[in-house]
């Protein structure tokens, strides 16, 4: 199993390249963090996502988008 972790601001083609490691790398778990990013954005780029991913995406941040995808879970900091 692979971790990666996503960049933590805006990055150009970023769905592309979300897209492609996926569907690349198989065994690629992919954790989402935009700690400064609002909810609505946020979800916005997880339904840019391909739905066959949803479930290798962890999420940091809007835990309660977990009750609108299948995702894979939510991580937790120490705070």
């Amino acid at each position: 199993m692979i971790v990666l972790l996503s960049y933590p601001t805006v990055i150009s083609n970023e769905t592309l390249i979300i897209n492609r490691l996926l569907a690349q790398h198989p065994h690629l778990i992919f954790h989402l963090r935009k700690p400064s990013w609002e909810k609505a954005a946020f979800s916005e780029l997880i339904q840019s996502i391909d739905v066959a991913f949803h479930a290798r995406i962890v999420i940091h941040q809007h835990h309660e988008l977990m009750d609108s995808f299948a995702l894979k879970g939510v991580h937790y900091t120490e705070k």
